[in-house]
């Protein structure tokens, strides 16, 4: 890498010339960057890469100085850094400059000092000049030099004054922070009376003393503006109204384009704000002119002035290339109807045997060849004459149609933010319709009556088909507080369909807790019930569960005459929490129990009971809720559960044989845990005999809810509860 030092002699040496034709490549370089963020064309030629809103907050902190990088030291690297054998003054000074910018007070710095007492040495004056400049032009250089300072008292504050404006000139925030700290020392200990001859007015005086003490800005510098406001009170009420934005230190210069604008700033105290900035970190006052003079007629917003300029020149290359289209489909056509022409006044040319060729479709290569030359011949020219008027009409559209179409839509562009009154929701509303002013108007009508949906419209997720059915669907006041609630990602999960955004209604309206609603829009059965049959009941229900609790609620809740969703919600007051309506739920699904038997046992309750006092009632109906006789594979499976959870035991008796069949029978006795008999079947055995589909059970022991006949339910013992399968005998 080659860095130039512009003020460097050249009369000591004489350079390479690659070492010149790199200096000269740099600066281009370096120019070329300059351009591109200058004017309308330059902040295009970005747009076109980055997009116009990464292009307007580039162009916001546009030419702020690079932070200077960090020296990077390495703890214990106490080598001595050996330097080459240089044959002459150009070989060092290529050396110096194969050097990085960035490293060459940091990685390099001893090297620099070993090269400067060599330059000093043999005489390098070319040398020693372009180490010297380095220095002049770097920061850390600068920062290292005003440490060794003594700054015990004043005596060094006009040198001081120097350092800082060479700092505020080439933006060099560190060493100005450093060197300023100083100044303001050093003004504060000046006896106040030394300001009165310095050729202050009045008035002037009056203002500095108000001023010193409330203002960033150093005294000495203060007094500078105070001295160019002039001597009016006008002068002094413009300096006024910018200290008390506050402004950072200005030069006059700044001063003297921030207050060309005066006019249009006075009463906009945003657009001030932005000039003052963009003043202040612009690398020149030019280019400072430069984007303030882009930004002007649009406000002085400088997003606003990039979004008419992408917008405007996307809309020109749509027109240029549709024109250029119609050029190329008319030239396309006008150079087939030649060829055509051509070709039948070639055919003319041919002798009578060759066109018999042709009629026959039996042409020849040598005839072919002169058919192709005759209509080349005559087509030649005029084609040429086609192609000339294409450019012209190409070059029509590039000088004329394309700068109009953009001139005519930056008006539009002008006039819609006029329209609008440059409202913040502006810019992101143009960008979700496509830039359609109709509809970006009407969008910005929206957030203006829901505030809300200003974050909202700037989600990358958002399309205007979602934004449409959030707004059909919900009023925009219910929309407006919704997004208090939830944030744009989540209303965006409701917004997947008209029915979840209705629930979401019902949601609100119902006060259904925030973190409900939050959860749901990340759950998957939102979509589920949704559907309008279960919404209003679905949302009274999260007044109470979580999503998570009514899901595992739903799944437990038996089959019926109502809907699970409404059967969930006649069960919601009789328990005090979802936990304990889990239990019951739990035991019933057990018990086989359907919606009735629960209405029957359980919404006779109080309200609020808890698991227990749930579980407790239905474990009170013991073997009362079938009937033993219909309902038999549900009456022993409650017996089991009863034996199980209740400490029920059943007795079996003695094995006996029953007359004139082969049929052997035990008489079996439920008991609670009190001993109160609860109910009674019989277990069967039919030694000998085989397992058929007509007789299941033809083998094997099995129970009965009595003696009865081929028609009473039976259940093998394989098939019973564990509980009671244990104390039936598996023989006679």
């Amino acid at each position: 890498m080659t860095r130039p030092f512009a003020n460097a002699r050249e009369s000591h040496g004489s350079r390479k010339e690659a070492t010149r034709q790199a200096d000269t490549q740099t600066q281009q370089q370096s120019e070329s960057i300059t351009q591109k963020l200058g004017g309308i064309r330059g902040i295009m030629s970005l747009q076109s890469t980055i997009g116009n809103r990464a292009v307007a907050q580039l162009v916001r902190n546009q030419a702020r100085s690079q932070p200077q990088q960090v020296v990077r030291q390495h703890a214990g690297d106490m080598h001595v850094q050996l330097m080459p054998t240089f044959r002459s003054e150009k070989e060092a000074i290529y050396y110096f400059e194969d050097w990085e910018e960035d490293t060459v007070f940091t990685e390099h710095a001893r090297e620099v000092k070993q090269l400067l007492l060599l330059a000093q040495k043999n005489g390098w004056e070319d040398l020693k000049e372009r180490i010297e400049y380095a220095q002049s032009e770097s920061e850390l250089v600068a920062m290292e030099q005003f440490k060794t300072w003594d700054l015990s008292n004043d005596a060094l504050l006009p040198a001081a004054m120097r350092l800082l404006d060479k700092a505020q000139n080439k933006g060099w925030e560190k060493l100005e922070d450093l060197v300023i700290a100083y100044v303001r020392k050093s003004e504060d200990s000046r006896d106040e009376p030394s300001i009165a001859s310095d050729g202050l007015l009045q008035n002037q005086r009056d203002f500095l003393i108000r001023w010193a003490t409330n203002t960033p800005i150093p005294k000495e510098l203060l007094k500078k503006l105070v001295l160019h406001a002039g001597e009016t009170d006008e002068g002094l009420a413009w300096l006024t109204a910018l200290l008390q934005l506050p402004i950072p230190t200005l030069t006059i210069p700044q001063f003297d384009l921030i207050t060309s604008y005066k006019a249009d700033l006075s009463s906009n105290e945003k657009a001030l704000r932005w000039v003052v900035r963009t003043v202040h970190d612009s690398e020149s006052i030019e280019k400072a002119k430069a984007f303030i003079e882009l930004a002007k007629e649009f406000n002085y917003d400088m997003a606003f002035a990039l979004e008419a300029v992408a917008g405007s020149e996307a809309h020109a290359d749509g027109v240029r290339e549709s024109e250029f289209q119609k050029i190329r489909e008319n030239k396309e056509r006008q150079k087939q109807k030649v060829m055509k022409i051509g070709y039948e006044k070639a055919l003319e040319s041919l002798t009578r045997a060759e066109r018999k060729e042709v009629e026959k479709n039996l042409i020849t290569a040598e005839t072919k060849s002169k058919i192709e030359q005759n209509q080349n011949k005559f087509t030649e020219s005029i084609n040429d004459s086609i192609d000339e008027r294409a450019q012209e009409a190409e070059q029509e559209v590039i000088k004329v149609i394309g700068p109009e179409a953009y001139a005519k839509r930056r008006d539009e562009y002008l006039f819609f933010f006029q329209l609008v009154n440059y409202d913040p929701a502006t810019l992101p509303a143009l960008e979700l319709c496509g830039h359609n002013f109709k509809v970006a108007e009407q969008i910005v009508h929206d957030v203006q009556q829901a505030p809300n949906l200003l974050a909202f419209i700037g989600q990358e997720e958002i399309n205007m088909k979602l934004y449409e059915r959030c707004i059909s669907e919900v009023q925009l006041p219910t929309l407006n507080m919704l997004l208090t609630q939830i944030n744009g990602t989540e209303l965006l999960s409701y917004a997947e369909s008209g029915p979840c955004l209705q629930l979401l209604t019902m949601l609100h309206l119902n006060n259904v807790p925030v973190p409900h609603m939050k959860q749901l829009a990340n759950r998957p059965e939102r979509l589920q019930y949704c559907d309008p049959q279960f919404t209003a009941d679905y949302s009274q229900l999260l007044v109470h569960y979580t999503p998570h609790q009514f899901c595992q609620l739903i799944d437990l809740v038996p089959e019926g005459a109502q809907s699970t969703v409404r059967f969930l919600l006649t069960l919601q007051p009789f328990a005090a929490s979802s936990a304990d309506l889990l239990t019951c739920l739990n035991l019933a699904k057990r018990m086989y129990w359907d919606q009735t038997h629960l209405t029957t046992h359980i919404c006779s309750m109080a309200l609020g009971r808890t698991g227990p006092q749930l579980t407790a009632q239905i474990y009170a109906q013991r073997l009362m809720v079938f009937d033993r006789d219909t309902k038999f594979h549900s009456w022993v499976n409650t017996v089991g559960i009863l034996m199980t959870d209740e400490g029920y035991t059943v007795t079996v008796g003695e094995s006996f044989q029953l007359s004139g069949i082969n049929t052997y029978e035990r008489k079996c006795k439920i008991l609670d845990a009190g001993g109160v008999s609860r109910g009674k079947f019989v277990v069967h055995y039919h030694p000998g005999a085989k397992q058929s589909v007509q007789h299941p059970y033809g083998s094997g022991a099995h129970i009965k809810p009595n003696r009865g006949d081929l028609q009473t339910p039976r259940i093998g013992r394989e098939f019973l509860p564990e509980s009671l399968r244990g104390v039936i005998p598996l023989k006679k």
